[in-house]
């Protein structure tokens, strides 16, 4: 199955938005505490860890062209985490039997956010990681990245 037939057309507003960075650090934290909860988050846990990121950093959040006015009065955390639901990164899904909404991280989103958590660690050369951020684009795509290449 290709994921890019699943990515809505707002997935991609990321990109463009004044408040990128915001987003994509946003994104590392839910992703990071998402891997260690066996990928299963309930939104209160998000919103707190959000919360908690941002009070122990600067940050500012300017109105996106997706937002209204009614946006803007929210808590940064549940500001981001609703941009992000928004906006196809991630999915809510309800669970009526424990009568709770959890977040989960579309596979699609999933593999831009292992491409962003390269991009973040000084681990590797921009050779390697450049090569390595072809690779989830590709599959991504559905394309088959080279089998030759020497990374």
């Amino acid at each position: 199955m290709i994921l890019m037939n699943e990515v809505p057309d707002r997935f991609w507003s990321l990109f463009r938005s004044i408040n990128r960075s915001t987003y994509i650090e946003a994104l590392l934290k839910i992703n990071e505490e998402y891997e260690y909860s066996n990928y299963f988050l309930s939104r209160e846990v998000c919103i707190q860890l959000l919360g908690e990121y941002f009070s122990r950093k600067k940050y500012v959040i300017w109105q996106d062209e997706t937002e209204d006015d009614w946006d803007t009065l929210e808590p940064p955390a549940t500001r981001v985490l609703n941009w992000l639901l928004r906006n196809g990164w991630l999915r809510k899904v309800d669970d009526y039997a424990s009568m709770t909404v959890n977040i989960v991280i579309p596979d699609y989103a999933a593999v831009m956010i292992e491409a962003f958590a390269r991009l973040a660690s000084d681990e590797e050369d921009e050779t390697v990681v450049t090569f390595k951020m072809s690779t989830p684009f590709c599959s991504l795509c559905g394309m088959i990245p080279d089998p030759t290449c020497p990374f």
